[in-house]
């Protein structure tokens, strides 16, 4: 929605050509060699049922990943049960405002999630479902952190949230920030260092991870 791919892809295929016409490839153009291995966390998206979630985490524990993260979509929740949309004063988006059934219902998914990896780092992702026009509401979304911090949950193993509200409304995520000890993150959508530079001056992250085909 943004049309940053279709930018990374002409940007990539420039790269591509330059590297064939040195006779090198990519990575000697963009500098030197750092490192021989880059840690990886198994991304997994949200599945319709604990059970059907486990068989997913299952085949990333048997092929070795040891770092993990998890979609946490509001189409897990039944609207208007577990949560609600509404326009509040003061927000720049619609708002998402989960109720206590929701929070039950996440929890008790990440909790069955953490039970099969142990004291592996949790991340988690996609809360209001990918590239919505609704976002959670500071107060839920303080919420959910401060749910998600604790140790039968996500804890605070090394993992983070991502996207708890989405980047371009840095005043709503420093509040969400101010009110956790969770860490947040965000970053991958953003086209250069000019998007960036809002969220940094508001103090709206705890983490920043850019998407190096876009950034």
């Amino acid at each position: 929605p943004r049309k940053t791919g279709a930018m990374c892809g002409i940007e990539c295929a420039c790269w591509d050509i330059t590297g064939k016409i040195y006779g090198v490839p990519v990575w000697k153009l963009l500098g030197p060699k750092l490192r021989d291995k880059v840690r990886m966390y198994g991304d997994t998206p949200q599945k319709s049922s604990i059970s059907a979630m486990q068989t997913a985490v299952q085949e990333r524990l048997d092929q070795g990943f040891t770092w993990f993260k998890t979609d946490l979509q509001r189409s897990y929740l039944t609207s208007n049960t577990d949560y609600t949309l509404n326009s509040q004063a003061g927000y720049p988006y619609r708002c998402i405002t989960v109720n206590d059934s929701g929070f039950d219902k996440w929890a008790k998914y990440i909790e069955a999630y953490r039970k099969m990896i142990g004291t592996a780092p949790l991340s988690s992702d996609h809360y209001q479902n990918w590239a919505s026009a609704e976002n959670l509401d500071v107060p839920t979304a303080i919420k959910l952190a401060n749910l998600m911090a604790d140790a039968s949950r996500q804890g605070m193993y090394g993992g983070w949230m991502e996207d708890i509200i989405a980047w371009y409304y840095p005043d709503q995520l420093k509040q969400v920030n101010d009110g956790t000890d969770m860490p947040m993150l965000t970053g991958e959508d953003m086209y250069c260092l000019d998007e960036l530079q809002p969220a940094i001056e508001a103090g709206a992250l705890t983490y920043f991870q850019p998407d190096q085909s876009t950034f």
